[in-house]
Order: C-alpha cells, then sequence, then structure tokens
C-alpha cells in the first residue's frame, strides 16, 4: 500500500514540474524582455536615391518590384528612408511607362547609410552606390565630399572658398575620377562659393555662389550631366546630416 502510494506521489510530482516549466519558460521571457525576432522585419539600413540620368526629367523607383517614388524629377534626391537589410532590386522607369530603364541588385548592410546614384542615359544608365558616414562633425566645420557622375568630365576638382578672400589654389576634392566619390574632407562652416574645374585643365564647368555649409552637417556634392540647354555639367549640394 506504502509503496503504490509513494510511486503515485511521485508521478503526480513529476507532472506538475512537466506542467510548470512552460510558465518557467514565459517568466524569464517577461523579465529578459526577449521575443522571437525576424531579422528580416527588425534589421534596418537606411538608404536614399539620386536621378542624375541625363535624359530622364522624370522617372519611377521600385524597391523589389513595388511602386517606392512615382515622380522623381532630374537631380532630385528621395531623402534617406528605411529599408531591411541584405540584397534588395532597385529599378527605374521614365515616368508613365512600366518598361524598367534599370534594374540593379544591391547588398545593404545593417545600419550603414548609403547612397545611390542612378546616372548616365536612358539607354546606357548605370549604378553607383556609396556609403555616407553621418557621424557629428565638430562644432563650427562641416564634412565634404564630391561625386562625379559627369560623364562629360573624366576627373573633376572641386573648390570650396570664400569669395570675398584672395583665391587660394587648393582644392578641397582633388581628381574626383568618373563613377567615383572622393574622401570627406573637413571644412569651416559658413557660407562660401563652390567651384567644379576640371583636372586636367582647369576650365570651371559648374560654379554655386552662396553655399551654407552648417555648422556640425555633413554635404556630398554631386556632379553629374545637365539636362536640357546651357552647360553640360551641372552640380547639386545634397546634405547629409
Amino acid at each position: 500500500m506504502s509503496s503504490r502510494t509513494l510511486s503515485f506521489s511521485r508521478s503526480r510530482c513529476s507532472m506538475k514540474r512537466i506542467c510548470l516549466l512552460p510558465l518557467f519558460l514565459v517568466l524569464i521571457l517577461v523579465l529578459t524582455g526577449c521575443r522571437p525576432l525576424n531579422p528580416a522585419q527588425d534589421q534596418q539600413t537606411n538608404i536614399r536615391i539620386v536621378n542624375a540620368i541625363s535624359d530622364a526629367p522624370s522617372v519611377s523607383i521600385y524597391y523589389d518590384r513595388k511602386p517606392l517614388f512615382d515622380e522623381m524629377g532630374y537631380l532630385e534626391s528621395t531623402g534617406y528612408f528605411k529599408i531591411n537589410t541584405g540584397t534588395h532590386k532597385i529599378e527605374a522607369s521614365m515616368r508613365g511607362t512600366f518598361t524598367p530603364i534599370l534594374s540593379t541588385s544591391s547588398g545593404f548592410p545593417d545600419n550603414q547609410d548609403s547612397t545611390l546614384v542612378i546616372y548616365g542615359s536612358a539607354a546606357a544608365p548605370r549604378t553607383t552606390r556609396i556609403t555616407d558616414y553621418n557621424d557629428r562633425p565638430k562644432n563650427d566645420t562641416a564634412r565634404v565630399r564630391t561625386l562625379n557622375v559627369a560623364s562629360l568630365a573624366n576627373s573633376v576638382s572641386v573648390y570650396v572658398f570664400d569669395p570675398s578672400e584672395p583665391f587660394v589654389d587648393a582644392p578641397l576634392a582633388k581628381g574626383v575620377g568618373f563613377g567615383a566619390a572622393s574622401d570627406y574632407v573637413t571644412s569651416n562652416s559658413g557660407s562660401f562659393t563652390v567651384r567644379v574645374v576640371t583636372s586636367d585643365s582647369g576650365e570651371i564647368i559648374a560654379e554655386k555662389p552662396l553655399q551654407e555649409l552648417a555648422s556640425e552637417s555633413i554635404y556630398t556634392i554631386v556632379v553629374a550631366d545637365n539636362y536640357g540647354p546651357a552647360s553640360p555639367v551641372k552640380m547639386i549640394v545634397l546634405e547629409d546630416r
């Protein structure tokens, strides 16, 4: 009798332990704040897209075959937006059409800002993706780099100078090749003239007066083929941060 009672008692105790185990695990998850992770959803990165296709006044952008931006003008930037990390397909078509003029796949690492520039022509488009380092510069300074996607300028140099001071032949970025980006360079903050010249002859091909470089800010100067008449080269200054 006692033997059977003892056996039953042990069995009941074992069942209690089994029943309490899931509750114990739930309690641990609640206390530690743990939860199931979906890497495709939880790991994200920032990207922006620039349209520098010289004969595409307006394009539509698709992300993994889904519409992302319906109307993106020439030398316009999307600004940063979040996407899941990993490899994704980016496509562009002339606005109002569904036939891609550009289709590219690119990998986007976790927690890394980047800029994807589409350039060239609608018949022969290209892409360049550059990594953006957006940590804050020191007070009273700005960080500047140059991206050259102008097919008419194989290599460019960029000057950032105060027009009220004597001009000094010391480019902020020197010899930036086609499809390449310069390193970041630290500049004083303030209002400056930005001048782009060909590296070989020094010919001025673009200039932007009264460009404000704000303290603790970061900028990317994009040199591209011009859409329409006037100068064959155009320049925009993107504020990264």
